[in-house]
């Protein structure tokens, strides 16, 4: 017999997965088999690779680089564990309170900050669009951890949603960033 405690217990390791995901679990019968288990004993991180929720992503590997580009810069960022809370959307002072900042000031300054993203995470995210935060919605999330040429100008990725879903295209860095434009981060 499940107790209240065991049940809550379940609920709170399930705390933000997306719905469908979760309702997936349910159908699949993992959580009859987790309340068979000694969940005093449990942690988060053991659910989360019971249930195949864990999602790695290789920030080392080399990235896709779109028809018409080539690869001009890729920030390494080790294997992450996603994990959408984790996420943020990182402005400049330079995009705030209604300012542009030039694509090429903003790429000097990113240099200097932790945990930007590459576009590893943003081909994943791509594939897996149940795993990008909702509140990426409405805004143009861009990926400085890896930078394209494409005839002799820098451009970076960004993700946009549109339609229904989310889709990738490119922007050139001598144009400018508001705060509407944020750099994906990961925070450790």
């Amino acid at each position: 017999m499940t107790t209240l405690k065991q049940g809550r217990k379940i609920l709170g390791m399930l705390e933000g997965t997306p719905a469908e995901q979760a309702q997936k679990l349910l159908r699949g019968g993992y959580f009859s088999d987790l309340l068979k288990a000694n969940t005093e004993q449990m942690n988060r991180a053991d659910f989360q690779k019971i249930c195949g929720l864990v999602r790695i992503i290789d920030c080392d590997a080399d990235p896709f680089v779109p028809s018409g580009f080539t690869l001009m810069s890729h920030r390494k960022g080790g294997q992450i564990i996603w994990d959408p809370r984790k996420a943020e959307l990182y402005l400049s002072k330079g995009q705030k309170n209604g300012k542009v900042i030039s694509g090429n000031d903003l790429d000097k300054e990113l240099a200097n900050v932790s945990g930007i993203l590459n576009a590893n995470v943003l081909d994943y995210l791509l594939a897996h669009q149940e795993l990008i935060p909702k509140e990426w919605e409405g805004k143009f999330v861009y990926f400085w951890g890896t930078e394209y040429l494409s005839v002799g100008t820098s451009y970076v990725r960004y993700l946009r949603r549109g339609g229904g879903r989310w889709y990738s295209y490119s922007y050139w860095l001598g144009y400018g960033w508001d705060g509407d434009s944020p750099a994906a981060r990961f925070a450790s």
